[in-house]
């Protein structure tokens, strides 16, 4: 099996793709598998991980172009094609990278935030826009409850 990662490197802006053939184990995820490489052909490799339990979401990226969960999505029901989500695309998606999903697993950065290094992306980018959205909703939120004559403090 071959394992298609974004490489990035932010000293010189450039970037491509470094294809690594792996022997898969069974119930091996996307996370394990970029462990081997890194243990087994490239110490460099860099990306972001914390809990490994589908809880923090450290290491979200794309997975054959799809958003996931590198500690959560097995190798083997990609290669099958088991679980593809049909997406509307959206900027940054739409790159086309010759990879053949019967036999590559493609991991790529999200698109739309700034690359750090490989597969790291800038997370307080995105954590600055999150806070807007959820001051935003908890604002909607309390001018709801204060309409029905509930105090709501924040």
């Amino acid at each position: 099996m071959k394992l298609k990662v974004f490489r990035f490197d932010q000293e010189t802006g450039e970037s491509h793709y470094d294809t690594f053939e792996i022997e898969p184990s069974a119930g091996m995820t996307v996370l394990s598998a970029l462990f081997k490489i890194q243990e087994e052909f490239d110490d460099s490799l860099a990306f972001r991980y914390s809990c490994r339990g589908a809880v923090c979401g450290s290491c979200s990226m794309l997975i054959n172009k799809i958003p996931a969960l590198a500690c959560r999505t097995r190798i083997e029901p990609l290669l099958k094609g088991e679980g593809k989500i049909k997406l509307k695309p959206f900027p940054g998606m739409e790159e086309t990278v010759s990879w053949n999903p019967e036999n590559e697993v493609l991991v790529d950065p999200f698109p739309s935030l700034p690359k750090v290094k490989d597969l790291i992306v800038d997370m307080p980018t995105f954590r600055s826009k999150y806070s807007h959205i959820h001051n935003f909703s908890c604002y909607r939120f309390s001018i709801k409850l204060r309409f029905i004559g509930l105090l709501c403090r924040l």
